[in-house]
């Protein structure tokens, strides 16, 4: 398991911008592989990820920048 340390992110936009964002679906979309470790361990584990588009975490939704 990760250290929980390595588990910060940085916040690149505040939530409610971010959800108004224009935005693409990307199927391997590059991020840490702690973080989504972590992510589908806890949806194994029959946690829900609030606010995600894809519950089973197969694919990730990210702001489309220019």
């Amino acid at each position: 398991m990760a250290a929980p340390g390595v588990l910060e992110r940085e916040q690149a936009d505040p939530p409610r911008e971010a959800f108004f964002a224009e935005a693409e679906h990307v199927p391997g979309e590059v991020i840490t592989a702690e973080v989504l470790d972590r992510l589908r361990s806890g949806v194994e584990h029959g946690c829900l990820i609030s606010d995600s588009a894809d519950p089973a975490l197969k694919t990730l939704r990210v702001v489309a920048r220019p």
